[in-house]
């Protein structure tokens, strides 16, 4: 393969959607044999160091994801500048990237719309007695847009 690719995931806090994204395009691009991907993810508004709930932990393992030791990262210019393709699971994350650095919003699109341009956001989980079945669909429509993206790397670059 040639040029190196360096894919920012993006969401709030860094310990759910986009963590799951990271680790789950890790996996799938180090499956395929890719070894020019560098996958990172941020929150708009992380907490350093914070890690997932033990809910999540747990649905990610289901995809053989190990994200117990995730500690969350803060979005930055330095992460945004290093990116060369940068996915929000909001549209309003879009205006986040914007106020840190204009530039990146170029190489900004929402996750949604590696399945389709109208494919929408995908949500944090509010209030809910269900927490696991929120995190399982959750993880469930996120598992299904990495793999797509995974097929876009896979198309652009075929194995020689």
């Amino acid at each position: 393969m040639g040029d190196n690719h360096r894919v920012l995931f993006v969401c709030h806090g860094n310990i759910f959607r986009s963590a799951f994204s990271h680790y789950r395009l890790e996996k799938l691009v180090r499956e395929r044999g890719f070894d020019n991907i560098e996958i990172c993810s941020a929150g708009t508004i992380a907490k350093p160091g914070d890690g997932p709930e033990s809910t999540v932990v747990r649905v990610a393992s289901e995809y053989g994801l190990e994200m117990a030791h995730h500690g969350s990262v803060r979005l930055s210019v330095d992460l945004l500048v290093w990116a060369t393709q940068i996915f929000v699971m909001e549209e309003s994350m879009v205006c986040d990237v914007e106020s840190i650095d204009v530039a990146s919003v170029e190489k900004t699109r929402l996750l949604g719309s590696v399945a389709h341009p109208d494919v929408g956001e995908i949500e944090d989980i509010g209030p809910t007695k269900d927490v696991e079945g929120a995190v399982r669909d959750r993880f469930l429509r996120l598992d299904r847009l990495v793999a797509l993206l995974a097929d876009e790397f896979a198309e652009d670059h075929p194995a020689t």
